[in-house]
């Protein structure tokens, strides 16, 4: 059996300013996807299972870029010329074709760009197919995918169980497992697509707590329950993007068309609406996290600062929290900022010497500006570093060996503050480790993130907790424009009958 292989990731923040270009893309291209076997990805994941299951991989192309503002048109044509030159060099035939998607992309041109993609492709590869009809497509889909019809109708796809996305690899294996099977037998899969009218923001999406370990626990029993159904994957959604499809949804593969998937629906409805009329308390204050740290202890306490998330498109530099540790001189502090400029501008300066220094706020989101002190240079590093959880979160996008680009550590004060170049996913202590510092030689650690960095950080933190700060990923949806989300819906709208949009 042939596969055509091709992946397309990137979560798009609406909100954020500036598009996401093709030189914010990591990109392989034919023959170099095939270098990425053994990485730990969710490529990976296909390909080492491709392998084991003796299918033979076309690959195309693999585009990844971190979570950002919507992304520029050149970076589709560029992805579709890539996979058209990959299915005009196909020496054979195509009889099957795996898809790795986000399922959260916004082009400047296309609210749903996978939606728009998926046809097209399954189109351009049949071509190639040994009967010259459609071919079958399957794949893999982040958990906080924006899932639309046109995405469900068009392939049978399986996405992550967990949050932090620790099973990325094993999705993405479980998926080529479906393909071969499902080929194999000569059987359809069906899928039928349902919308919750409610938005969840980043923090409420931690797979072990409420309401999605409730919601993943009647998916789990439906599936075992029911011999037609084959998966029942459950989309948290990504609260930041301004689009029609925004929001939790819930699809059922099955091999029978037709099926109503009433008690599981109602289930679903009941658990979200519980879950929608709980009171939504406020997280306090920087200042009035640290109130609560003492200095002197074995471990830190890990402060995530979700406003300023950057695994959900922030710029990684805001300071308001670096500021609450500055004014706590007593408490050894550890914070991580995105600072290009300031990597530039500081590169030259000799390690061990003092400097007056102005570090973060250059992307304005939090109305701060920059942290101006004295600060001495401790340590310069090319911020290359290998993945210490080769499951992580963060290895399902980047693979085992990844960069904060070239990064800058001072001191202020009683502050350890690293600055790099490259925004980072801050879900792997190999960020720290890299650089020589010790995460359990501080009382207190800022990670600007909002639940995937706990995996990472519970072998070292004494404690978690999070600080509302200004930023452009709000707790609170209220506060953000939105103008194309499906109405009414949660928590823009009061919902008292909480009414599922059905599959069409």
């Amino acid at each position: 059996m042939r596969v055509l292989f091709a992946n397309l990731f990137h979560e798009t923040h609406t909100f954020a300013g500036g598009r996401t270009r093709l030189a914010d893309f990591t990109v392989a291209r034919g023959d170099e996807v095939l270098e990425k076997l053994g990485d730990g990805s969710r490529t990976d994941g296909f390909l080492s299972t491709a392998a084991r299951l003796g299918l033979e991989v076309v690959p195309a192309a693999d585009y990844v870029a971190l979570a950002s503002g919507p992304v520029s048109d050149e970076v589709i044509t560029a992805f579709l010329r890539d996979f058209e030159a990959a299915v005009a060099c196909s020496e054979g035939s195509i009889d099957a074709l795996f898809v790795g998607v986000h399922g959260g992309m916004v082009s400047e041109s296309m609210d749903d760009v996978e939606g728009c993609l998926l046809p097209r492709l399954r189109r351009m590869a049949a071509c190639r197919s040994r009967s010259g009809s459609r071919v079958p497509v399957y794949g893999v889909t982040d958990m906080h995918a924006n899932v639309s019809y046109d995405m469900a109708a068009n392939a049978a796809l399986l996405t992550y169980q967990k949050n932090p996305h620790t099973d990325a690899y094993a999705t993405a294996a479980r998926a080529t497992e479906l393909l071969a099977a499902t080929e194999q037998s000569g059987q359809t899969l069906f899928t039928s697509h349902y919308a919750l009218p409610i938005i969840l923001s980043p923090a409420e999406t931690a797979t072990a707590d409420s309401p999605l370990a409730e919601v993943a626990a009647i998916a789990r029993a439906y599936e075992s329950e029911n011999s037609d159904v084959v998966a029942v994957n459950v989309h948290a959604g990504y609260a930041y993007a301004d689009i029609a499809d925004t929001g939790v949804s819930i699809d059922v593969l099955a091999r029978t068309r037709g099926l109503k998937h009433t008690a599981l629906l109602e289930e679903a409805r009941a658990i979200m609406s519980a879950h929608a009329r709980r009171p939504r308390p406020s997280a306090p204050g920087p200042d009035e996290v640290l109130a609560t740290v003492s200095a002197g202890n074995p471990a830190p306490v890990v402060i995530a600062d979700p406003c300023d998330n950057v695994g959900a498109g922030a710029p990684g530099d805001t300071t308001g929290l670096l500021r609450a540790f500055l004014r706590r001189q007593d408490l050894r502090s550890l914070a991580v900022l995105c600072d290009p400029l300031a990597v530039s501008e500081y590169w030259s300066y000799a390690v061990g010497s003092e400097y007056d220094v102005s570090i973060g706020g250059r992307s304005g989101v939090d109305g701060l500006g920059s942290v101006n002190a004295a600060a001495r240079l401790i340590l310069k590093a090319d911020g290359n570093f290998e993945l210490l959880d080769r499951q992580s979160h963060m290895a399902a996008s980047v693979g085992s060996r990844t960069t904060q680009g070239r990064t800058l550590v001072f001191q202020i004060a009683r502050a350890v503050v690293v600055v790099h170049s490259r925004r980072t996913l801050p879900f792997d202590l190999g960020q720290l480790t890299s650089l020589g510092l010790d995460p359990a030689a501080f009382d207190v650690i800022g990670v600007k993130a909002a639940v995937a960095h706990r995996r990472a950080y519970e072998k070292v933190a004494r404690g978690f907790a999070v600080a509302e700060t200004s930023g452009c990923c709000p707790a609170d949806l209220r506060s953000l424009p939105y103008e194309r989300v499906r109405r009414p819906i949660f928590p823009l709208d009061a919902l008292p009958d909480f009414r599922i949009w059905g599959n069409r």
